[in-house]
């Protein structure tokens, strides 16, 4: 009985309990910590590393006399503990309504069971401290509402999963080493009086920017094959940390989230862990690595599994778009993360889940990329970029899952409380967020220990704090979050409450208890606003604002989020006034970085060739040495050949055009695969569109590994060449209304055709020039004085003689002698053919037979015009079969 007594929590109750073993018994719970001399009077004792010495004497009663009854005045209301500037609302929630006070620049929590008075939890700020730190106050009204505040049990939200903090390195080696190791734990994850009862924890995998060795850079496997998550002392810290969290909140509650800083170096383009540059793409994922590299995380979640601490969610990669040389980092576009979400789906098992995008509020678009896909199931958002919290997705499960007080700040304790509880906790949990996370969980005074260099935070402030003296204390930030976390247990469902003035709140509600959380300060949870550029700048040039040349480097930003450089103006001035590009935007180096520099990758705009990782955008093109183009519209790829004809094109429309590194030729939709030329593997390093609209993939040696379809092609009454004929004077053809070639023996009768509406010469590939059949040793006829067998007159063309001239119409086949109608067929067409069956027949387009000399069986040899104005038909043998 004397045990629990003694060890119940009685607030300021004094007790004490006395048998002939007590003052052993208090002699011998003192810590052998302390250090106790006998004196008159009693034992001094004084703990190790300071702290308030004290007399004891068990044989002394040295409570002070109890107070004098004073009667209380009827209805009398406790004396107003807050000052003038104190803010009372009343809170109008159902069933439940009261008033309450609360000062400036205070956080209070409010809860009550249905039918019962609520009760009230209040940490406020006075100037540079906190003068109240989660101190139970009675709820009361010192003055007259001036803001109402509504709740609503039956409009509800997201559910809870928790609130917490990341056990960095560094936190796990100040709370281990410490000789209050254990109260410190307790403070952060236990449920008592004064504890956080936080049940997440952010743990990174392998080296972060908060280390206890300064030179401590690694991963979990450095070298491919090496796979171990307790090979470095930092490692074996940061499970024993956590193994002895989850002891203290249960395996229930317990929410462990793995977050990588880097992804090892075999993993990375660049091939290094360290990054050799910011914003170029060798400190970037390489996505060929993606299935590799899920293996590392399965291998992870099994390691940890095996030590009792398997995690409930892995992110994809802290911070995305955040490279740093001095501390680990991996860059991941959108379309990295779509990819490496996906394969972890694939093989992690199926209650981990998986996080992504893992920084700031402020690029909306690459979230919607992600989310849209389906790759991840919960996006977490950090807080150094403004406080843009409305910016938070509602497509998945959203947390805030970073955000830091900083040492260089902590005597702003007024505007730290008001800006932390607005942006860190209240506006995002208003705004969907189902949990929060504060950073490292300690740190010391000055925000150490860190990685060397500058790139580490050096200003973080921890959620406990190791003070000069060597213990581990609470810091503000404790506070802040423990007004949350010590009462909206996970489960809690979020219920709809409103803002009012200064007052901003957030409600839950669990069971038959409601919690209130109220703010009081300057700082509202309004939804924020944007910090740097949120604007989407794809389809935008973009430069360096610190780039002092008259020629600045300039790059497209492309749909899928890369900077490809522009190498000359005509390029630019294509993509600017041709597609409509946006710009140019001068940047500061960390905006342009969010967009990773593909070095050696152009951007394409009117060039006769595309390589590897370079795309056609809506609006851009490609071109033959001819005018033909291959060009991406917002209704999808489009061939012209030079005649200005459509030819075939994949089915889809899409946002960008790009021959994969894997060879492969894809039009996207966003991450969606519209269309793929399904080359993987090919060696297809060149795209390319020839004169005649089919575009081809290429090799390295210039071999064609991939052509378009050539589609239904109409060449009639066209001219065409090969492409391939390197001859100053190309082999010509001319394609007839039956849809056969026939030889072009001479200029004079190209120029013929020609004039005659044929134009000039079209020039195809042999894939599609073979597809047009070629009548052998049969010439095309323009100009001369006859027909041969399988040739034939082509509507607008004519035979000539001396002053003769048979002509051909669509409405006629005409002999005229200086222009005077000599002779007529009485039908028009668009062929006149000389059959090898020996019949003489006019076609019209359609190829049906208009007329006909009706000398079928006779071997057809020629059709002559003579200089006297008359038409012989003669068989092969020279024999006339007709005249007209």
């Amino acid at each position: 009985m004397r045990d629990k007594l003694v060890n119940h929590a009685f607030g300021s109750a004094t007790l004490a309990i006395k048998d002939s073993q007590f003052a052993s018994n208090i002699e011998s719970s003192i810590p052998r910590s302390w250090q106790c001399t006998p004196r008159q009077g009693g034992d001094f004792c004084n703990p190790d590393g300071g702290g308030p010495a004290f007399p004891f004497d068990a044989n002394v009663d040295d409570r002070p006399p109890p107070p004098q009854d004073v009667p209380a005045l009827p209805n009398e209301p406790p004396p107003n503990p807050y000052p003038s500037d104190a803010r009372t609302f009343t809170v109008e929630a159902g069933g439940t309504s009261f008033s309450a006070t609360q000062p400036r620049n205070s956080v209070a929590t409010y809860t009550w069971t249905d039918g019962e008075h609520p009760e009230e939890w209040l940490t406020s700020a006075s100037g540079s401290e906190l003068n109240r730190t989660m101190t139970k106050m009675t709820v009361a009204a010192y003055g007259a509402a001036t803001e109402t505040i509504s709740v609503d049990a039956g409009r509800t939200h997201q559910t809870i999963d928790g609130f917490g903090g990341a056990m960095t390195d560094s936190a796990a080696a100040l709370i281990l080493g410490s000789p209050n190791r254990d109260d410190a734990m307790n403070r952060l994850f236990g449920t008592g009086p004064g504890q956080a009862g936080l049940t997440m924890v952010r743990s990174p995998m392998g080296s972060s920017d908060l280390m206890a060795d300064g030179n401590d850079f690694h991963t979990y496997e450095d070298v491919r094959g090496s796979f171990s998550v307790d090979a470095f002392a930092s490692d074996r810290r940061q499970i024993e940390a956590l193994q002895q969290a989850k002891r203290i909140v249960g395996s229930k509650d317990f929410k462990l989230i793995g977050t990588p800083w880097s992804a090892p170096g075999w993993a990375k383009r660049g091939g290094s862990l360290r990054a050799r540059g910011c914003g170029i793409e060798a400190n970037e994922l390489d996505v060929r690595q993606a299935g590799a590299y899920a293996d590392y995380f399965t291998k992870y979640v099994a390691a940890y599994d095996a030590k009792g601490i398997k995690p409930w969610m892995v992110s994809l990669q802290n911070e995305p778009q955040n490279c740093k040389t001095a501390m680990p980092t991996t860059l991941l576009s959108a379309s990295d993360s779509v990819v490496l979400g996906k394969e972890l789906q694939a093989r992690l098992p199926g209650d981990v889940k998986v996080l992504g995008w893992d920084h700031n509020w402020n690029d909306k678009h690459y979230v919607d990329a992600l989310t849209a896909s389906g790759s991840v199931d919960a996006v977490g958002y950090h807080c150094y970029d403004g406080n843009h919290y409305a910016n938070q997705t509602t497509a998945v499960a959203t947390y805030m899952t970073e955000c830091s007080g900083f040492t260089d700040s902590s005597a702003n304790v007024e505007q730290n409380l008001g800006w932390e509880v607005a942006n860190m906790l209240m506006g995002p949990l208003r705004h969907g967020s189902k949990g929060s996370i504060y950073w490292s969980l300690a740190q010391d005074q000055n925000g150490n220990p860190r990685l060397n260099g500058p790139d580490a935070c050096g200003t973080c402030r921890g959620m406990l704090t190791k003070n000069a003296a060597g213990q581990i204390e609470p810091s503000q930030d404790f506070y802040y979050f423990a007004q949350f976390s010590a009462f909206v247990r996970p489960g809690s469902v979020r219920i709809e409450s409103t803002n009012s003035g200064d007052v901003s709140t957030v409600a839950f509600r669990n069971g038959n208890t409601t919690t209130l959380v109220a703010l009081v300060s300057s700082h509202h949870a309004d939804g924020g606003k944007a910090g740097s550029d949120e604007r989407d700048l794809r389809r935008h040039i973009v430069q360096f604002d610190g780039e002092n040349v008259a020629q600045k480097t300039a790059w497209l930003v492309g749909a899928d989020g890369y900077r490809r450089w522009i190498s000359d103006g005509s390029t630019f001035n294509c993509l600017k006034y041709d597609a409509g590009m946006q710009g140019p935007d001068s940047l500061p180096g960390g905006a342009l970085d969010k967009h990773i520099n593909l070095e050696h990758v152009w951007a394409v705009c009117g060039a006769y060739t595309m390589g590897a990782r370079s795309q056609l955008e809506v609006g851009t093109y490609i071109k033959s040495g001819g005018g033909a183009r291959l060009t991406l519209t917002a209704d999808g790829l489009r061939a012209l050949d030079t005649l200005g004809e459509t030819r075939w094109t994949p089915p889809g429309s899409g946002d960008r055009l790009i021959l994969e590194e894997d060879n492969n030729l894809v039009l996207y939709a966003g991450s969606r695969v519209v269309w793929a030329s399904n080359t993987v593997g090919s060696g297809a390093a060149w795209l390319s569109i020839r004169d005649d609209g089919t575009f081809v993939l290429t090799d390295k040696a210039n071999k064609v590994v991939w052509v378009s379809d050539t589609g239904t092609r109409d060449y009639r009454r066209r001219i065409v060449q090969y492409d391939g004929d390197g001859a100053a004077q190309k082999t010509a053809w001319f394609v007839g209304n039956d849809g056969n070639r026939r030889w072009i023996p001479d200029l004079p009768t190209y120029e013929c055709l020609r004039d005659a509406g044929s134009g000039n010469a079209v020039s195809l590939s042999s894939d599609v020039l073979d597809k047009v059949p070629n009548l052998t040793d049969v010439w095309a006829v323009c100009g001369g004085d006859r027909i041969g067998a399988d040739s034939a007159l082509e509507a607008k063309g004519h035979l000539r003689a001396g002053d003769y001239r048979l002509t051909l119409s669509a409405t006629e086949l005409v002999l005229t002698r200086n222009g005077t109608r000599v002779w007529a067929a009485g039908q028009g067409g668009e062929q006149l053919k000389l059959q090898t069956d020996g019949n003489l027949v006019m076609y019209d387009k359609e190829g049906r037979s208009t007329w006909a000399t009706n000398t079928k069986g006779t071997s057809a040899g020629w059709l002559v015009l003579g200089t006297d104005g008359s038409l012989r038909l003669y068989d092969d043998g020279g024999k006339q079969v007709w005249s007209r």
